[in-house]
């Protein structure tokens, strides 16, 4: 939508099509209308690799698309497992195409996490799952970020 000084502004009709939709936005706007033909999260396994496109840049990360019906952050500390990168906005600008990884799902929050390398996943004994773990348990293991 076009704004003008005006509260009560609408949009003029030279960027909006028959659907309601700002062309002068592209494929974003186009994205978000078309979230039922999206996959669901709980799809998705931490681990996995995926193409995705940076949505947006932020102070403390990017939000990226792949093809779910929410954007996954990359948090600015996910971007590199051995270094920290201060000026990753010089580095990734929205459109973008990236291949990232997801960090974590949370199904409850509706939300999940990506970063641009691999995730390494801990091997549990065959004794102990995660689910038979209680508090005060002891694990032997390696803390990683």
């Amino acid at each position: 939508r076009k704004l003008t000084n005006k509260i009560d502004s609408k949009p003029t009709n030279s960027n909006v099509d028959s659907n309601n939709r700002d062309e002068s936005k592209g494929p974003f706007i186009e994205r978000l209308h078309k979230n039922k033909d999206r996959i669901s999260l709980s799809t998705l396994a931490v681990g996995q690799k995926h193409k995705g496109r940076i949505i947006s840049v932020t102070e403390f990360g990017m939000y990226v698309d792949i093809g779910t019906k929410g954007d996954g952050l990359v948090h600015v500390k996910d971007m590199s497992k051995d270094y920290f990168i201060k000026d990753f906005r010089s580095l990734y600008s929205p459109g973008q195409d990236v291949d990232v990884y997801i960090k974590f799902i949370d199904l409850n929050k509706n939300k999940y996490g990506l970063q641009l390398y691999p995730v390494e996943i801990l091997n549990i004994s065959s004794d102990k799952t995660i689910e038979s773990l209680t508090i005060g348990d002891e694990v032997k293991g390696k803390v990683m970020r």
